[in-house]
């Protein structure tokens, strides 16, 4: 079991490369010997942003794939888009180049983030669920710290190179590990494959009472999009909308933005720390963050992480803006040129304790295995379409609000989180689905009650 979720996390890591590659990689672009050399600021912004754009794509086509030829197969194949797309990037001879590359590799990385959760879910029991859950995030920032470290040391074209490396290496450790047993299981019943599945995920003689659960689960079928009917059904709907709404705070919290532009950020605050520095030390926290977040998210439960995630989004945003009003005053600057490091840091840990691994994995928890495919497809391209949104226009709301004023518009959004989390999402935190459901049948219940 351990081994296949190790496998499967290179996509993860792979995602995460992609989504942290042109923080350090921008700057390299913009020098003299740099072919094609990438000076316009607006060009810049796409390349940023389009990775998010070819992700809402990927995320979209994921779970339908998915269910049709099996999660193993997909996260296998899905490794050849990825290699094509940074192809592009290494053999780039013109701008056009680059930004198809950054398109291919996102709409990769957006099907990892759609395919990964759900195989390491369905592999794992109830009691480590949280645990794996939060994999798929922990192998995100670690490719984000990945790409940070190498980008102190290459140019951006060896930095593609580089970044290359775990896609050429997944399909091979992917090919050593079976598909999941609930997948076997709705797809085929029971049968041999499902039980050696079983077997080899466990490694221990008697898989019997477990065995005896999935034969026990209803055996739906994942269509590809779902009729109005399904769509009414309130066991389906309220988790997408709550889905889709833990998507919109995570994303208005800033963090695509924050991801993409992160050297950037540190250049802007006028500190003489470096840049790139700035941003290898945040990541580093970011992923010790997500790792205490890993083993703890199943003893605290999902709401109380996202409320200290809520929190601490509040408190680092608005220091944020305050350092930024303030960082032209000498004395202040002088006295607080270390803030901008803090705050940012401050964010990264909260992010990654909640709003960052949670999101990924309650979509799938809340919702039956009939439209989790449907679910997890929505959702994640929604949330790419949100990152792609804020990703392109972080300047002009820079321009627009200024720097102050962007920062305070994130933390005011994480304040209103807090109140999303508090009165709509249920604990899923060590429940099954039926009893996280029974929130949504008696939600629908007085519905009715005061309709009549």
């Amino acid at each position: 079991m351990y081994f296949a979720a190790l496998s499967a996390l290179l996509g993860g890591l792979s995602a995460g490369l992609v989504m942290g590659y042109t923080s350090p990689a921008l700057a390299s672009m913009s020098r003299v010997d740099s072919v094609p050399r990438i000076v316009k600021q607006d060009i810049k912004s796409w390349i940023s942003s389009l990775a998010a754009a070819g992700a809402l794509i990927g995320a979209l086509f994921a779970g339908p794939i998915c269910s049709k030829f099996g999660r193993r197969p997909s996260l296998i194949f899905n490794n050849l888009t990825m290699i094509i797309g940074w192809s592009f990037i290494i053999f780039s001879k013109s701008v056009w180049s680059v930004i198809a590359g950054r398109v291919v590799t996102g709409i990769a990385a957006g099907f990892m983030s759609g395919c990964v959760p759900l195989y390491l879910l369905e592999i794992c029991p109830v009691s480590v669920r949280g645990f794996f859950g939060s994999g798929f995030q922990l192998a995100n920032v670690t490719g984000i710290l990945l790409v940070n470290i190498m980008g102190v040391f290459l140019n951006w074209k060896y930095l593609a190179i580089g970044c290359c490396v775990p896609p050429v290496i997944m399909p091979f450790l992917m090919a050593m590990v079976p598909e999941t047993p609930i997948y076997l299981m709705n797809k085929f019943g029971d049968c041999k494959e499902t039980l050696s599945s079983l077997r080899k995920m466990r490694r221990q003689k008697d898989i019997t009472d477990e065995f005896e659960e999935l034969k026990n689960q209803p055996k739906d079928k994942q269509p590809m999009i779902l009729g109005v009917r399904e769509l009414r059904d309130p066991l389906v709907y309220t988790p997408l909308l709550l889905s889709l709404g833990l998507f919109v705070f995570q994303q208005f919290s800033g963090i695509t933005a924050i991801m993409f532009y992160q050297a950037d950020i540190f250049r802007q605050s006028g500190s003489a720390l470096n840049a790139n520095l700035c941003a290898v030390i945040t990541n580093f926290i970011q992923v010790v963050a997500t790792l205490i977040a890993a083993f703890v998210v199943d003893k605290f439960g999902r709401k109380l992480l996202l409320y200290a995630s809520s929190t601490g989004h509040v408190i680092s945003l608005t220091l944020l803006s305050i350092y930024f009003w303030k960082k032209d005053d000498p004395t202040f600057a002088s006295q607080f040129g270390w803030l901008s490091l803090v705050s940012l840091s401050i964010f990264l840990i909260a992010y990654s304790v909640g709003f960052g691994p949670i999101p990924w994995m309650m979509g799938s928890e809340m919702t039956p295995f009939s439209a989790r495919s449907f679910v997890a497809a929505v959702s994640g391209s929604f949330n790419w379409s949100l990152g792609f949104l804020i990703a392109n226009q972080f300047k002009t709301l820079q321009w627009v609000l200024g720097l102050p004023g962007t920062y305070g518009l994130f933390a005011a959004m994480s304040f209103i989180s807090l109140l999303f989390v508090k009165f709509c999402l249920p604990e899923t935190s060590g429940k099954t689905l039926e009893e996280v459901q029974k929130n949504f049948q008696k939600s629908s219940k007085s519905d009715q009650v005061s309709h009549v």
